[in-house]
């Protein structure tokens, strides 16, 4: 079944690769020098397809939405592993990631400095602003 919902996601992912070639990236599907198109297997991602393929069954609007999700995914700074990719994509179909807030995004950065601090104590003040400055830039490039 897994190949079932991943050769959908393909399809559907190849249909929109003009408007986003990133795409071809995740379908596996490269072009050739004389035009045609065609498949590299070593590089196929079966995980996350088969994810958007089960994205696509189950919603009527599903394509719209794998081919946005594959977007947003390849579009992550940092890029997502494979593996990591395949999660998120199956969370936001479970629906398992509620709506973010400034105060639950407030603890996770406080839990992540105070466990680094912990293991690194002589880390300075102003090398941990330096650090979410930096942090800071990557999400608001200028």
């Amino acid at each position: 079944m897994e190949a079932i919902y991943a050769q959908n996601a393909a399809r559907v992912l190849f249909k929109h690769r003009h408007e986003h070639p990133e795409l071809m990236e995740w379908t596996g599907l490269y072009r050739c020098e004389d035009g045609r198109e065609a498949v590299d297997w070593d590089s196929i991602k079966i995980t996350v397809l088969a994810e958007l393929g089960r994205l696509i069954w189950k919603y009527s609007n599903g394509e719209e939405v794998a081919v946005k999700w594959s977007v947003d995914v390849l579009n992550m700074k940092p890029k997502p592993s494979v593996k990591e990719a395949m999660r998120i994509i199956r969370g936001w179909r479970l629906n398992k990631y509620p709506d973010g807030s400034a105060d639950a995004l407030a603890r996770e950065i406080y839990k992540t400095v105070d466990s680094y601090i912990e293991s690194h104590p002589s880390i300075t003040k102003e090398q941990i602003n330096d650090a979410l400055g930096q942090t800071f830039s990557v999400f608001y490039e200028d």
